[in-house]
């Protein structure tokens, strides 16, 4: 029986590594690998729907089903990071809680953004800080 071909695309990280150069073969699948940065992944999945398999934000990702498109999301990680950890701001602020961000400006690479999802998220539900009580700032 012929393999399944199924095109990828995804960055480069150290746990998507070994399928992207064949070191690891998925049973019955011929794997068709491309590597491309996030924004640029994401972009050519969302416009074009090129590649049978990619990496997605969760907040794209929820965008694009909320408008219509036909995506399913595989419970696959290849991004491990802790957003919790992820708030930086100067040490003579006076911030010392995630309360103390209430009325504070916070910069966002983008509001839509997976990182600033998962910080608001984490914000509202695990410190009462309402996302609508911070200046969200691109």
């Amino acid at each position: 029986m012929p393999k399944l071909k199924l095109s990828f695309i995804s960055a480069f990280n150290e746990r998507v590594d070994p399928l992207m150069n064949g070191t690891i073969q998925p049973e019955g699948i011929e794997l068709l690998p491309t590597y491309s940065p996030p924004s640029e992944t994401f972009w050519r999945q969302l416009r074009y729907q090129e590649f049978d398999v990619g990496e997605m934000s969760m907040s794209s990702y929820l965008i694009a089903r909320e408008r219509g498109f036909d995506l399913i999301a595989l419970p696959v990680f290849p991004s491990r990071r802790l957003f919790h950890t992820e708030i930086s701001y100067h040490a003579d602020s006076g911030i010392t809680r995630p309360e103390d961000l209430v009325g504070k400006r916070l910069g966002v690479g983008e509001y839509q953004q997976t990182a600033a999802l998962w910080q608001r998220g984490i914000l509202e539900h695990d410190f009462g800080v309402s996302q609508f009580k911070v200046h969200w700032h691109m």
